[in-house]
């Protein structure tokens, strides 16, 4: 039999574009285990004319003579790709703005997406943007095949149970489901009594490809611009930039992948703490901020780091990371967007070149730039390939 009770069940991808580092459910577990709940954040492509603010009222309406009742409400979360399927116990739910103007429920949700809530502003229209969020506690994995026991709501009393979930056509990727009642009362069971749930991260996070896997080691920092270093100047400037070729040639390929990335932001994050350690300035080190991940891409440098200066006074580190498993000669790219910060804040800004990276032992060697990269670097094109500027 079929449970007339209304529950939710979210489809969702374990790895998205538009945030290529992340593992969705693995940053929500995170904020589970430290906070004992999180907050899921929904998300649509951002229209004017389809400004969906919050869940649908129809069905808004019934969870909340649920919750009147104190009848426990499931979430699901299914992951398209890995076929994976979670479930935990709604604790509320919120539209658009509220986390924004909501400082402890903004909390529960995982940071790598605070820039895609809130109102929406002019400019960002076809940027993928949270529209709903449900709050939810008790996050327990289950088997997968028990999707059989869940059945999409078609509105209707007469239809319940007609069409099971994983049989509903469309593209929606939130829906309202019933429950068979004998696996609604074993899922209560289950997610009351929460456990291993550090398992189910550290198995997300040990499920990647090996081969996809970057160990982090040791940083060898070296001098500011090097002296020794011989730049060849060849055809790959200018309006002979040969695109396909820099892709294949260079670190493009590892830049789209992103690990290769993230493997050199965390080496020098670890040498910046080292430094500050020798400074004595352990202080210093928790207030380190991995930009890159933590924000996004676009504020123009992927580390926050501090120094001091001849009085002790904190001064913040702007820096950039670009990491290659080449040698020192090897060009990288670099944004226009990148090169302008580089420009703005030339007193603040570092870009550590990370080269010679291993991807077995996590070593690498490193050089850094300091200031206005344009006055020290050969650039062309608006996405830039950059080398050393010879000084004859």
């Amino acid at each position: 039999m079929v449970s007339e009770n209304l529950n939710i069940f979210i489809k969702y991808n374990e790895e998205n574009k538009d945030f290529p580092n992340v593992h969705t459910m693995a940053e929500h577990i995170k904020v589970t285990l430290e906070k004992g709940e999180f907050c899921w954040g929904h998300f649509t492509k951002t229209k004017f004319s389809r400004n969906k603010t919050g869940l649908w009222k129809m069905r808004t309406s019934i969870l909340d003579e649920q919750f009147e009742k104190k009848i426990i409400t499931f979430v699901f979360f299914y992951s398209r790709n890995s076929k994976e399927l979670y479930v935990g116990k709604l604790e509320g739910y919120y539209d658009r703005e509220y986390p924004d103007i909501n400082p402890d429920i903004k909390e529960l949700i995982p940071k790598y997406y605070h820039s895609r809530i809130g109102k929406i502003k002019k400019g960002i229209e076809g940027q993928m943007r949270s529209y709903a969020f449900v709050r939810v506690s008790n996050l327990k994995k289950i088997d997968f095949n028990d999707t059989q026991y869940i059945y999409n709501y078609k509105g209707t009393v007469d239809t319940i149970g007609e069409e099971k979930v994983l049989e509903c056509k469309g593209m929606a990727s939130l829906l309202y489901v019933n429950l068979d009642e004998n696996f609604y009362n074993d899922i209560k069971k289950k997610v009351m009594n929460v456990n291993n749930l550090q398992n189910d991260l550290n198995n997300l996070e040990s499920s990647e490809d090996k081969d996809n896997q970057f160990n982090i080691g040791s940083l060898n920092t070296g001098e500011l611009i090097p002296e020794s270093m011989k730049i060849k100047r060849n055809a790959a400037k200018g309006n002979n930039l040969d695109k396909k070729s820099t892709k294949r040639n260079y670190d493009e390929e590892n830049k789209k992948n992103g690990k290769l990335g993230e493997a050199g932001e965390l080496l020098v994050i670890n040498a910046e703490k080292k430094r500050l350690l020798k400074k004595g300035r352990k202080d210093l080190i928790k207030d380190i901020v991995h930009v890159s991940k933590d924000i996004g891409d676009k504020a123009g440098y992927d580390i926050l780091s501090f120094d001091v200066d001849d009085k002790g006074n904190k001064i913040e580190k702007y820096i950039e990371v670009k990491t290659t498993e080449y040698g020192i000669n090897t060009p990288f790219m670099i944004e226009e967007s990148e090169v302008n910060f580089s420009r703005i804040n030339s007193d603040k800004y570092y870009l550590y070149r990370v080269y010679n990276y291993n991807k077995k032992t996590g070593d690498a060697d490193s050089y850094i730039v300091k200031g206005n990269i344009d006055k020290k670097l050969e650039l062309s094109n608006k996405t830039y390939i950059a080398y050393f500027k010879n000084e004859n």
